[in-house]
């Protein structure tokens, strides 16, 4: 759509078209213009609106015709930006000097798309220039040569098939763990980890050392990363992904191509790092995320997020509650990006770590309340089931603080809908289960002496679950641990 295509422009790419606009453009054609500043000042796009701003007349075939226009303005101000564009310009260029007969000049150019493509990996893109090649061949009437090119390519493209193959194994098991990761958290049953397994089962017994192209290589890194955090080996899992951002550092000519990967590896290695307090890998991959210097708004967008989630992470994890909210209210663009964020479905997972750091907070505080709001401003909101597990946590949250604060009514229909809700997702695991035999077994006692031995007793549970390789999966994100020695120690 035109307006999407609009407003996920940049200010440059929106000056480049305005100024490229005015030099091209037929006098007919300026008014365009004025309706691209017109959707382009739209947050959410209001046709009725702008067609009284603008005038109804052949609207849609002004839009189509600005449409048009502006990724014509795109194509010429990204042109020569990435290698793929490179080796089309280098390929038409080929074609031309071919027809002209140009043919050393025509032969110099192709070399240099060659070069071009084997340095990035794009075998693709080789394979296009092989057949190029053969155009050159039959155009001189080089019979000899033909002959010699024919039979190297009759060795070179079965590779280069072999490559594509592998590759795209492993783009199959990139996108499937992409979409698991943006759907779930971890794996919480061994009928779960079997499924996963069997998706993953021909990467996963891939050997990455004898993988020979680099994109497919980090690609194949990242998976297994995913897979061990998935799983809950964070020490599997933080080793694949120290291992992408040393491919990185390896191959600098992929880094400008590649610099979300890049980033999303060291913002993964930093939290990885941070769960399992491994300190030195932690500042190192922190230090890399904050000097990161991104080359687009949106990613460094991300990378500030991706910062102010980890700060604010250690803060929590160290104990520094109140230092953890103030900080959090020292950056006032985060808002912004998270109402952002949330709208586009991203970073999901760090807009839970932030909510959950920020009621643990303020729980460890002994603010119930202000932990509540956050909740019920959450539990109220459309995207509150996005990550189905931490929705479940959540809700286990806002009973634990209805309980505290003697709401008992609202506790027992909590229970029971929360109940309904886990056997209709099939998610009733120990922890689920025990958790709702402890809020029901608190909502029917009045006595506080026979409520702390509840505690207690789901205390000493909580520690057995931190040792079963599902169940510890649960309370990841929140150290349930600690608000329970926290409340234990107040009443006693």
């Amino acid at each position: 759509m035109l307006h999407e295509l609009i407003q996920s422009m940049t200010q440059s790419e929106k000056r480049y078209f305005k100024l490229h606009a005015s030099r091209l453009y037929k006098k007919e054609e300026l008014p365009l213009i004025k309706l691209f500043d017109l959707i382009a000042k739209q947050p959410h796009y209001n046709e009725m609106l702008i067609k009284s701003s603008f005038g109804s007349d052949f609207f849609a075939q002004k839009k189509k015709l600005l449409h048009d226009k502006v990724l014509d303005s795109l194509k010429s101000f990204h042109r020569g930006a990435n290698v793929h564009s490179q080796l089309d310009e280098l390929l038409a260029e080929f074609r031309i000097l071919l027809n002209k007969s140009v043919f050393k000049q025509a032969i110099k150019t192709l070399k240099k798309a060659r070069r071009l493509a084997e340095k990035h990996e794009l075998f693709t893109e080789l394979i296009r220039i092989n057949h190029a090649e053969t155009e050159y061949y039959v155009a001189t009437a080089n019979t000899s040569t033909l002959e010699r090119h024919i039979a190297n390519m009759r060795v070179e493209v079965p590779q280069l098939v072999q490559l594509l193959d592998s590759k795209q194994i492993i783009e199959n098991a990139y996108v499937h763990f992409v979409k698991e990761n943006s759907e779930r958290e971890f794996v919480r049953s061994e009928q779960e980890l079997i499924i996963l397994r069997k998706s993953a089962d021909q990467l996963i017994r891939l050997d990455t050392d004898k993988i020979h192209s680099f994109q497919a290589k980090v690609k194949a890194y990242y998976t297994k990363g995913v897979y061990y955090y998935l799983s809950g080996d964070f020490i599997e899992s933080l080793k694949w992904f120290e291992k992408q951002i040393e491919a990185f550092e390896q191959n600098p000519q992929f880094n400008i191509e590649f610099q979300f990967e890049k980033a999303r590896a060291l913002a993964n290695c930093a939290l990885i790092s941070l769960r399992i307090n491994t300190e030195t890998s932690f500042n190192r991959c922190f230090t890399g995320l904050n000097d990161f210097n991104a080359k687009t708004r949106r990613l460094s967008n991300q990378i500030n997020y991706w910062c102010y989630v980890l700060k604010f992470s250690q803060i929590v994890k160290n104990g520094g509650y109140k230092e953890a909210l103030d900080f959090s209210e020292t950056a006032p663009l985060v808002n912004t990006l998270e109402v952002k964020f949330e709208a586009e479905n991203v970073l999901v997972t760090e807009r839970y770590l932030m909510l959950l750091g920020k009621i643990q907070a303020h729980m460890m505080l002994g603010e119930n309340k202000n932990a509540l709001r956050l909740i019920n401003s959450f539990l109220n909101s459309p995207s509150a089931e996005t990550k189905q597990d931490a929705y479940i946590f959540i809700r286990f949250l806002f009973l634990f603080i209805h309980q505290e604060l003697g709401n008992t009514e609202i506790v027992e229909n909590g229970i029971r809908s929360l109940e309904r809700y886990l056997k209709l997702k099939g998610r009733v695991f120990q922890f689920e289960q025990k958790t709702l035999e402890v809020l029901s077994e608190l909502s029917r006692t009045n006595d506080k002496k026979a409520a702390s031995i509840v505690w207690k007793d789901y205390k000493l549970v909580i520690l057995g679950f931190k040792k079963d390789s599902f169940e510890r999966n649960a309370i990841i994100n929140f150290d349930i641990e600690k608000w329970l020695e926290y409340k234990l120690l107040l009443t006693s």
